[in-house]
């Protein structure tokens, strides 16, 4: 089988179109999709991003690498903080200025909001209004997060999700975006106080 857009042997199907891609291609895809998120953003020109490393090894390394390469002609910074022990969204808080990347893909973005809502942990979007946090990763599969993480030399971890996710996933890529979208939409929501 041979990619779709340049003829090279296909090394990966798209989940969304079912179109054969090689492992450049699909890393020009993750990259067009970071940039997309990033500027949906709307991220100054001269901004500071913390990326937050959270525990996946690959994920963290992959929007490091997207985002150095997206930044190197603007005046930003990026600088990177460890928040194995903290909660993301509250490291962000803690922050201050500047905007908080967290390298979550689509799975472990919806992991994520599925953990909250779970445990009750219904702060977060006021935590999101409060810290600027930008979520780049959180439209591309965790396969083509590898993908692009094998065609930079990046190393690659296996991950872990809950068992509702692993469910989610062996459903059609609508079912996952349409989660994506609904976690989205409650984020959205304002806090009201006292609540």
């Amino acid at each position: 089988m041979e990619c779709r857009r340049c003829g090279a042997p296909a090394a990966y199907i798209s989940p969304f179109s079912g179109v054969p891609l090689c492992d450049r291609c699909v890393a020009a895809v993750v990259l067009r999709r970071f940039r997309r998120e990033l500027c949906r953003a709307s991220p100054r020109r001269d901004e500071r991003f913390y990326l937050l490393a959270t525990g996946d090894r690959t994920e963290t390394l992959v929007a490091l690498d997207l985002l150095i390469r997206v930044e190197r002609g603007f005046p930003s910074r990026v600088t990177m903080v460890g928040t194995r022990l903290l909660d993301p969204l509250r490291a962000a808080a803690l922050l201050g200025e500047g905007m908080a990347v967290v390298p979550y893909s689509l799975e472990s973005y919806l992991a994520d909001r599925l953990a909250r809502l779970a445990s009750g942990d219904l702060a977060f979007p006021a935590l999101e209004g409060q810290a600027r946090v930008v979520y780049p990763l959180s439209s591309t599969p965790r396969a083509e997060v590898e993908a692009y993480a094998r065609v930079r030399g990046l190393p690659v971890t296996r991950a872990r999700y809950p068992r509702i996710v692993t469910m989610l996933l062996k459903g059609s890529p609508t079912s996952l975006f349409a989660a994506k979208r609904f976690f989205g939409n409650i984020s959205r929501i304002p806090a009201k106080p006292g609540i």
